[in-house]
């Protein structure tokens, strides 16, 4: 009798484990409407096992199987489903293709943030989606301080290589600041004959070494120089250009 009591025990208590590791501990329902939903890819529920979390997503897109996607998913139909053993720690993710990606954040909470960014054809930077919500306070303080200091650098580098710069057989870079930074040049191992480039913010220094970055089309393209010490010449492609 005792041992058919046993027996009994231990299925009671495998069912019991069974219905508690198939019970979701957490559950959060989103809104799938408004300026700050990206249509394309939307969360619609997360939920929270103790052994796995499982995200319900919709949107236009059809299936996400060619998606790069950051962590290991389980992808069923419209679900997501993510093993783990510590899944409430769980509460972001990111995934994407070759010029777009999406950042997922706040899973746990009543809302999550999704940040999307694509590259348009002219090689621009777009950003859509919740972008008040994504950062918080002290990370958008953080930016702040970063793009002020990026500023200053920018502005430093320019004024080292503001003005007309000509090589002894007539190429030449003309490196101004009108609505933006640009380079205009006329120089023979380019494609370009006196053209202009706009680099925006796109100025990189290592020592003496100065890359000067563009968007040629749906690429980035570089001027890479080295001034000289006393910074009035500087080497590009194997000629020496003089300040005029």
């Amino acid at each position: 009798m005792k041992k058919k009591y046993c027996c009994l025990l231990v299925l009671l208590l495998i069912l019991i484990t069974g219905c508690s590791a198939s019970k979701a501990t957490a559950v959060y329902e989103y809104r799938t409407t408004g300026d700050d939903i990206v249509p394309s890819v939307y969360l619609v529920k997360t939920e929270y096992y103790p052994d796995k979390v499982v995200i319900y997503w919709d949107g236009t897109v059809s299936s996400l199987e060619e998606y790069h996607i950051s962590e290991e998913f389980e992808l069923q139909d419209k679900k997501m489903i993510l093993k783990t053993d510590q899944p409430l720690e769980f509460n972001s993710f990111s995934m994407g293709g070759e010029d777009f990606s999406y950042f997922f954040r706040y899973l746990d909470s009543e809302q999550y943030a999704c940040l999307y960014s694509d590259m348009d054809s002219e090689g621009g930077m777009h950003y859509s989606g919740s972008i008040d919500r994504y950062y918080t306070d002290e990370e958008k303080e953080k930016q702040s301080e970063q793009s002020r200091k990026r500023e200053e650098e920018q502005k430093e580098l320019f004024e080292k290589l503001e003005g007309t710069w000509v090589c002894d057989d007539g190429d030449y870079l003309r490196i101004y600041k009108d609505e933006d930074y640009a380079v205009e040049y006329s120089v023979n191992d380019t494609q370009g004959n006196e053209t202009s480039v706009y680099f925006k913010d796109h100025l990189y220094a290592k020592e003496n070494n100065i890359g000067i970055s563009y968007i040629d089309g749906p690429f980035e393209a570089m001027f890479a120089i080295v001034l000289a010490e006393d910074g009035n010449s500087f080497e590009y492609s194997d000629k020496i250009f003089v300040r005029e």
